[in-house]
């Protein structure tokens, strides 16, 4: 396609602009205080409810899960771990500070056994069916 390189680089120059404008306008500074949505998976087999959330760069005790009433809430902070003395981005894509995921539990499951890991910047939290009723607050700790 005649032109469509020359096209493309004119795209690219201009997006380049537009994040380096909003870089110098939002400071991470203020970047760290938003609160950002890990990307999460979610799905269920015959005998379990997965949720997986890509959540790299947190450490194991960065992250609190806790299942109540039918919901599994994880949450957390990413930290920002750039160097004291940098003196301004050429690119900044990767979100700091808090975050929460409240993930509700299909109903008619009953709960068994809750697991947590964390391996290679991905949580997996497991809620294994059960034939057992029982309610209430489950802490998770992530291994």
């Amino acid at each position: 396609m005649p032109g469509g390189s020359g096209f493309s680089r004119d795209l690219n120059a201009v997006s380049e602009l537009m994040e380096h404008l909003l870089q110098e306008h939002f400071k991470p500074r203020v970047m760290s205080g938003m609160v950002w949505r890990p990307a999460t998976d979610v799905y269920e087999t015959e005998k379990e409810f997965v949720v997986r959330m890509d959540v790299s760069g947190l450490k194991r005790d960065d992250m609190k899960i806790v299942l109540s009433d039918g919901c599994l809430s994880i949450s957390g902070v990413r930290k920002d771990s750039i160097p004291k003395g940098r003196k301004h981005f050429h690119k900044m894509e990767i979100t700091v500070g808090p975050f929460e995921r409240r993930i509700p539990v299909p109903r008619g499951w009953e709960l068994g056994e809750v697991r947590a890991e964390y391996v290679d910047g991905v949580l997996q939290v497991v809620l294994e069916k059960s034939t057992r009723k029982e309610q209430g607050v489950v802490h998770v700790k992530v291994e």
